[in-house]
């Protein structure tokens, strides 16, 4: 859905640690874990409006087919892995390291 709707590419790493993500989060999700953080949520949607957007259907996305009930705050960590891969080389924590995200 991503790579049809962007020019988002992601590269077998990039996919590895978006379906360990997305594992991860939806264990978080049955363990009523929340990583919310308000303040960041508003910077990144407006640093990354496009992945961000598309991170939020990823989620809905997720849900509905696994049943699982990721929160919101599943967008924010989402749109890291979407603005990662359309980094050159870049990882998850240099996106979380932006220096605007601090």
């Amino acid at each position: 859905m991503i790579e049809a709707e962007s020019s988002i590419r992601f590269d077998n790493f990039q996919y590895l640690a978006l379906a360990d993500h997305i594992d991860f989060a939806i264990i978080r999700s049955e363990g009523g874990i929340d990583m919310e953080d308000r303040a960041l949520r508003w910077k990144v949607k407006r640093l990354f409006k496009q992945e961000y957007s598309l991170a939020k259907r990823v989620v809905k996305l997720i849900n509905g087919l696994t049943g699982a009930s990721l929160p919101a705050s599943e967008e924010v960590l989402m749109t890291y892995h979407l603005v990662n891969a359309e980094s050159d080389g870049a990882k998850v924590q240099d996106t979380v390291n932006y220096p605007s995200l601090k």
